[in-house]
């Protein structure tokens, strides 16, 4: 499968006024979203980072009402297809009045493109609820008094489960537990104060996670280091602006990568930049090239 990025994203669609944005104000326990009995409230995709315990980081998507047959409400519903075919998991959230055409049109989208989803029914507080028309599981919940909210949480912690155990590692195939990885982390005027870069930081989690040995030191320390150790590493990471340097220092047969060229895999990215290498010696005296910066901090 293709990586999404490392936040699950959990995608709330539905009919106008089915609930949707009380429904992520119910599961975060904050009133991020705004809610009226207005039709129509939300007209744009609204996002909201969450850590959902005890699975991590996760992104919901609310999104307007796919029943919106005006002219606006046309482009707010390819604003809403734009947020289901990027997200993991799909929420298809009906309310009382059961299932309609646009329900079991959108369904059926969604298990075309083989996406994750949940079909909850929301308002079962009230004394009349509507059958879903569905032969799968409906999950009835109840925004107004937390009906079956946390079982919906549960249900999302377990897809959320199967849906890392497919993605690819950051260090994929090059490293085994009890590896020793060596992270060459350079400490200078372009290192954050305080803190490590992201895919430091992942990488670093990731190492600890598959029960490999990871030990950070900054390039000038490499040398004494591998001294110190007789060269008994496995693999060094390094960032980008040093791999000239590590390259001279670090003996073979141990293997240099960088952070960068690890999240470039992760993120299925690599090939594409291996492709622009090869251009490069294409490339004739006069010909203009676009170098964009593309660095998280």
């Amino acid at each position: 499968m293709s990586n999404k990025g490392d936040r699950v994203n959990i995608c709330i669609i539905g009919k106008t006024n089915v609930g949707k944005s009380s429904l992520i104000n119910a599961i975060i326990g904050q009133n991020i979203s705004i809610v009226s009995d207005h039709a129509g409230t939300t007209t744009d995709t609204v996002t909201k980072v969450f850590e959902l315990v005890p699975v991590g980081p996760v992104t919901f998507h609310d999104t307007a009402g796919y029943d919106d047959r005006s002219d606006l409400g046309k482009l707010r519903i390819k604003a809403t297809y734009r947020s289901m075919w990027r997200s993991d998991i799909v929420i298809v959230l009906l309310d009382e009045r059961g299932a309609n055409e646009f329900d079991q049109q959108f369904i059926s989208e969604i298990k075309e493109k083989k996406i994750p989803y949940l079909i909850v029914q929301n308002k079962s507080d009230l004394q009349k609820l509507a059958p879903s028309l569905f032969d799968e599981e409906v999950l009835p919940v109840s925004t107004v008094n937390n009906f079956n909210i946390d079982t919906l949480k549960d249900k999302l912690i377990q897809r959320i489960g199967s849906i890392y155990e497919q993605r690819p590692t950051i260090t994929e195939g090059l490293v085994a537990p009890n590896d020793i990885v060596l992270l060459s982390i350079p400490i200078d005027s372009s290192a954050p104060k305080g803190r490590l870069i992201l895919p430091q930081v992942q990488v670093l989690r990731e190492l600890l996670d598959i029960n490999a040995v990871a030990i950070c030191v900054q390039p000038s320390e490499i040398p004494m280091f591998l001294k110190k150790i007789d060269n008994q590493i496995d693999l060094v990471i390094t960032d980008s602006q040093c791999i000239e340097l590590i390259n001279k220092i670090v003996p073979e047969p141990i293997k240099v990568t960088t952070f960068s060229v690890l999240l470039a895999n992760y993120k299925g990215e690599l090939q594409t930049m291996l492709r622009g290498l090869d251009r490069l010696a294409q490339l004739n005296a006069g010909d203009k090239v676009l170098i964009a910066e593309a660095c998280s901090h």
